[in-house]
């Protein structure tokens, strides 16, 4: 409200806008629940008339007891606050965005992110608890590995656990009992030369046909080295 002397006064109405849904229980589906609240920035809680699309996508705040909320008043306790604060820290992030933070504990936040992985902030120094999650991420994103649980409430050597990776399951065998091979394993035999042909034989090289009704020579017989001895040798 504004006022403008000497006989004005400007009002000026803005719609409260959610940021996330309020819950008992994390595994609460918060648009079809009755007990289910909407919460803004700056912790007041509402009741969904109609359900836009936009309210579908908003993150979810459990662990609260939505007996003793009423809609238009505002949360005041220490979690609630801290857990707006984390939402609107992180409103613009494309890196990391909360899906679920469980205030269940009382004395920190647990949070889980689109990945399944579980990162604990505590309640105080927030913006800070962020910065450091920013760097591990820029860490791990060079490993190549996937976060699990992230301790974000301890200040120094933060415990961090990591998933392990998914064992490669062998091929099947083939039906015949061998293994299968892979077409790139499959060793491909070069083609063979072609046999030479042998060369025509010439003529001249070519045997006589010999008659086989010709009566052959006898072939003398060789004397022994007794009758060589015999014969007188010339003079």
């Amino acid at each position: 409200m504004q006022r403008t002397l000497p006989n004005r006064i400007d009002i000026v109405i803005t719609e409260r806008r959610p940021i996330a849904w309020v819950v008992a229980r994390n595994d609460v589906d918060p648009t079809s629940s009755e007990k289910a609240f909407l919460v803004d920035a700056r912790g007041y809680v509402m009741k969904a008339r109609k359900l836009l699309p936009e309210y579908y996508h908003l993150p979810i705040i459990s662990g609260v007891e939505t007996e003793n909320l009423v809609a238009g008043q505002k949360v005041t306790t220490i979690e609630m606050q801290s857990a707006l604060e984390l939402l609107r820290l992180n409103a613009d992030s494309t890196r990391w965005q909360a899906r679920n933070i469980d205030l269940a504990k009382g004395y920190c936040l647990v949070v889980t992110d689109r990945n399944k992985s579980q990162i604990t902030f505590g309640l105080d120094r927030v913006e800070a608890q962020l910065s450091r999650l920013y760097r591990l991420l820029d860490y791990v994103q060079q490993t190549q590995q996937e976060i699990r649980t992230v301790n974000l409430f301890v200040e120094r050597n933060t415990p961090v656990t990591f998933h392990e990776p998914e064992p490669i399951e062998p091929e099947p065998a083939a039906v015949s009992g061998e293994p299968a091979k892979s077409p790139a394993a499959v060793a491909v035999a070069p083609p063979r030369a072609a046999p030479r042909a042998s060369p025509a034989p010439t003529p001249s090289s070519r045997r006589k046909p010999t008659n086989s009704s010709s009566p052959r020579k006898p072939t003398p017989a060789k004397k022994s080295s007794v009758e060589s001895l015999k014969r007188p040798f010339r003079t």
